[in-house]
């Protein structure tokens, strides 16, 4: 969060750019970025594994609801060209993807995605993002507080959820794209991973669900007062201790004093 902080304090700052220490870059991760961007927008409601637009693998990213990983079982709607104002960019790693501990412990590694145009998920549809390889305009800077008090795994994975809610009162989605990455991870304890990521497979749903169910205000204007609204429910929900919400206001009062969004 500091980090982020930091880059916002330059004013010539238009995007962060966010990525794992153990991703090395392609050719596509230098392009130059841009908040417009034609896309195959993607409409419904539920959630949407992005990564099956990108493999025939049945792969899933960490924090994809587990009931919904069965294929046929997650909404796959045709995708639509157009042109969109992508606030938030998502994008893939290949060879070994941001995909949680099951798929780690239970199926084979690594994973290869294709080229193809960037897929936009519309308001309605649910998908996790994460930290691994993700661009974020300024405009919407403070959806990328990331919450302290849970375990790592969990993170970014409710940043994204509060993320995309917010975006949705926007009238603005996600953006995923092709790979620019290429991971060659680091050590992990896999059953230390499962431990950290259960709370995850077992209430991503329900939070999602919750969120979704909140009544927030449109326009930028209120990014913030809904990033508080979401972080209320989620203490409600006991995701997170009430303690979070004083951090949160904390990265609020960071922001007005250097001048962010």
């Amino acid at each position: 969060n500091i980090g982020y902080l930091l880059a916002l304090q330059d004013p010539n700052t238009r995007f962060i750019v966010e990525t794992d220490d153990d991703n090395l870059p392609l050719a596509e991760f230098w392009r130059r970025r841009q908040l417009v961007h034609e896309v195959d927008s993607l409409t419904g409601t539920g959630w949407l594994n992005a990564y099956r637009y990108f493999t025939d693998r049945n792969v899933w990213p960490r924090g994809f609801p587990l009931q919904q990983i069965a294929p046929g079982t997650a909404v796959k709607p045709q995708p639509v060209k157009a042109s969109r104002d992508c606030f938030v960019q998502q994008g893939l790693a290949q060879h070994d993807p941001d995909v949680d501990a099951i798929f780690r412990l239970t199926q084979p590694l690594p994973i290869w995605f294709r080229d193809r145009r960037p897929i936009y998920l519309e308001p309605g549809l649910w998908c996790p993002i994460n930290s691994q390889n993700t661009t974020w305009s300024v405009d919407v800077a403070a959806l990328m507080y990331l919450p302290t008090l849970c375990p790592m795994r969990e993170t970014d994975i409710w940043r994204g959820l509060v993320a995309q809610r917010v975006l949705w009162a926007l009238g603005a989605g996600v953006m995923v794209h092709q790979a620019s990455v290429i991971q060659d991870r680091n050590i992990h304890d896999l059953d230390h991973d499962f431990r950290e990521e259960s709370r995850l497979y077992a209430q991503v749903a329900a939070v999602a669900g919750a969120l979704g169910d909140l009544t927030l205000a449109p326009g930028r204007k209120a990014i913030e007062d809904n990033l508080r609204r979401c972080y209320e429910e989620m203490v409600r929900l006991e995701i997170f201790p009430s303690a979070e919400l004083s951090l949160l206001e904390s990265w609020c009062d960071d922001l007005a004093m250097i001048g962010g969004p």
